[in-house]
């Protein structure tokens, strides 16, 4: 009847551990960070979009920092993606549930 949710969870981790210990290549790196880009740019193109984008950096910390959201992204390293991606996907920092339907 299918994987078992031990031998599911096994392959995901696997999958987590290379994802953590290989760096993502440029090219992949570039796709990511032209996505986000242009999604910001269209996105601004609305006037209520761009109202609640600014109300949103304002709520969180400063309206100005919509003028520098952009540079944020275009700023992320490979090597960034993989430090932070060992901190959130550790074994460590993990909690299973195994729900079984009855």
């Amino acid at each position: 009847n299918g994987v078992s949710l031990e031998d599911a969870y096994k392959l995901i981790r696997q999958e987590l551990d290379i994802f953590t210990s290989e760096q993502i290549d440029n090219r992949q790196l570039k796709k990511v960070k032209n996505k986000i880009i242009s999604s910001i740019i269209f996105q601004d193109m609305s006037v209520l979009n761009k109202a609640m984008n600014l109300a949103l950096h304002e709520l969180i910390d400063d309206a100005n920092n919509i003028n520098i959201e952009i540079n944020n992204y275009t700023c992320i390293t490979k090597k960034d993606i993989q430090r932070v991606s060992k901190l959130i996907f550790s074994e460590n920092n993990c909690s299973i549930l195994y729900y079984k339907a009855s």
